[in-house]
């Protein structure tokens, strides 16, 4: 199940870091509401299930390989979750691709599938997401599940914002439909600052989806 009550604000702020924040969910006394308890009726027969790990419903695999052709991109991902700040945690090298654990899984339909990557860094220079900012409209991405089963995607609009305007609540939340969110820097580097002032998202469907 997805965490969507810490919905990540994302800002990927010198490139080094994403900023992101929980966003608490309203509760029932802060919307003035009154909730009556509810009587059910007692099952005479009670299901006992096995808690036991092994026993568990497991999670759909995390994606594992992010393909570009267009771009002659090929990228190992891996999952990333909340840093001690808050933010989101970002791979430090800007060959890899960080995958937010707690959004949605490729193929599953359980919402936004984000990955998101340094543009650059001081070891390897331009990394891969780099050539974000060149992909058109109707370009092919796959994304390679841990148990090695492809999903593809078309992408459907790229845009490059600057930071303060990112419209985060939509990369995070879940949608409709999955889509894919590609997240990188871009714009002009801000010396002063030590980052780059714009995002660079990337939007995509699943073959066949509208």
């Amino acid at each position: 199940m997805r965490a969507w009550w810490a919905v990540p604000i994302l800002a990927l702020a010198a490139c080094s870091a994403a900023t992101e924040q929980a966003v608490p969910s309203a509760s029932s006394s802060a919307m003035g509401a009154i909730v009556a308890p509810v009587t059910a009726p007692v099952a005479s027969v009670v299901e006992v299930r096995s808690s036991a790990p092994e026993d568990l419903p497991k999670p759909p695999p995390g994606p594992a390989k992010l393909s570009i052709p267009s771009l002659d991109i090929s990228m190992t991902i891996r999952g990333v979750g909340n840093a001690p700040d808050g933010t989101m945690e970002l791979v430090s090298s800007s060959l890899v691709a960080g995958w937010y654990r707690f959004g949605g899984h490729p193929g599953a339909s359980d919402g936004n599938v984000v990955l998101a990557a340094h543009v650059d860094d001081a070891k390897v220079g331009l990394g891969p997401f780099a050539k974000l900012r060149d992909i058109t409209p109707g370009a092919t991405v796959v994304v390679t599940s841990g148990d090695g089963s492809p999903v593809s995607y078309q992408v459907t609009a790229i845009e490059q914002t600057n930071k303060d305007r990112v419209e985060l609540a939509d990369v995070f939340a879940g949608s409709p439909s999955e889509m894919l969110v590609l997240i990188t820097c871009g714009g002009r580097f801000d010396r002063d600052a030590r980052h780059y002032e714009d995002n660079v998202i990337v939007w995509a469907l699943p073959d066949g989806a509208s």
